[in-house]
């Protein structure tokens, strides 16, 4: 069971419910259960938890108070089942998204908004079966015996982004404006993980990267996935092995690449790029940084118009200004208005001294989206 609200919002009826239902359960069943357990001489537990007892969210705190029980329960359980020598395995379960009832059999407060809640968890978080999730269960749990399972890539990488941060995810949360209307689980889910359009994306989602020459000509063109989003602006990855091409070449990446688009209240002047931030290794470059348009999100898709110049870290660590003469020759050749010249050379000139100061988020900021990128990849 689910409970949402903010705690100034919640009764205490309610409270009493979830804690009652999601802790008390589990309690019970363990304690009645564990002497059969025990006498078998071979069985398994497993109780449930959730991602939100590994991390939380702003108006889940029951539900996350009960979670982190669940947990803490468990986890000293089993430490005294081992120092007992009894011949039980425990495993605490921490699913992502499953398609089951949860959100649509929830008790909200009266700021929340029910249906919507669970129309969102439905369709937007809701992404395993509940069949496969039991598969993994036995399989990784009771079979491979795991103290701790982590169930769905949007379990992983939330975990292991919190992990990073430490403490510092909650800022992250809390900082991020909510979405509009009454709080709801997409409130929750914008705070945490949404692009500059309002756009709820899950990490791991898979994302478009199209760039275009001044006047709608195609150019690079390429997938990618969505990792989350800090004071620098969004974050996305791609992964080696990812397909990139444009009219005139084709390859595919031969190391992990991740992508920064400059925060949407950035003034216009300070969000004129999009940045790539390469691990190693990598043969010359370290960061490439495309002066563009100002990127925006059309729905998956993040489209901007390359303006020629490029900010270059190579692997010495020398800085360089790339393809000024291309940008001379297309200000007359493509038409750029006097504006645009004036925005491009305006943005080369930031960003030059920003790269070269190894100012944020030119100052490493990078690593810890490089190692969500990973994780990712590991569990996909």
């Amino acid at each position: 069971m689910a409970l949402a609200g903010d705690v100034e919002d919640l009764e205490y009826a309610d409270m009493d419910w979830i804690i009652g239902i999601d802790f008390w359960g589990v309690v019970h069943g363990t304690k009645e259960f564990l002497p059969h357990l025990i006498a078998s001489g071979d069985w398994h537990l497993v109780n449930m938890s959730s991602l939100f007892g590994l991390v939380s969210m702003p108006g889940q705190s029951m539900y996350n108070a009960a979670q982190y029980a669940v947990r803490g329960f468990s986890e000293s359980l089993r430490e005294e089942i081992l120092m007992a020598g009894h011949p039980v395995g425990v495993t605490v379960v921490h699913p992502g998204g499953i398609k089951t009832a949860i959100a649509r059999n929830a008790r909200t407060s009266s700021r929340e908004d029910h249906d919507r809640n669970a129309r969102y968890f439905d369709r937007k978080l809701a992404r395993m079966e509940a069949e496969e999730a039991a598969r993994i269960m036995v399989e990784k749990g009771v079979l491979g015996g795991r103290p701790r399972l982590l169930i769905g890539l949007d379990a992983h990488a939330v975990h292991h982004f919190a992990r990073l941060t430490g403490a510092r995810y909650q800022d992250v949360v809390a900082a991020s404006p909510p979405a509009p209307g009454p709080r709801s689980v997409e409130s929750t889910a914008c705070a945490a993980r949404c692009n500059d359009a309002g756009m709820a994306f899950v990490l791991g989602d898979l994302v478009r990267v199209e760039m275009e020459k001044w006047g709608d000509r195609p150019h690079w063109q390429f997938d990618a996935v969505w990792l989350g989003s800090d004071r620098h602006g969004d974050w996305i990855g791609f992964p080696s092995g990812t397909a990139m091409s444009r009219p005139d070449l084709a390859f595919v990446s031969q190391n992990d690449q991740v992508g920064l688009v400059p925060a949407a209240d950035l003034p216009v002047e300070q969000r004129a790029f999009v940045a790539t931030f390469h691990a190693v290794p990598h043969p010359r470059v370290l960061v490439y940084v495309d002066i563009t348009s100002p990127p925006r999100w059309d729905g998956h898709v993040l489209r901007t118009v390359d303006l020629d110049l490029d900010v270059i870290r190579l692997v010495g660590g020398e800085v360089i200004i790339d393809d000024e003469d291309e940008f001379a020759e297309h200000q007359v050749e493509l038409g750029y208005p006097p504006e645009i010249i004036a925005l491009a050379e305006s943005s080369r000139d930031r960003v030059h001294t920003v790269v070269l100061n190894e100012d944020p988020p030119y100052d490493g900021s990078h690593q810890r989206w490089l190692d969500v990128l990973e994780t990712l990849s590991r569990h996909t």
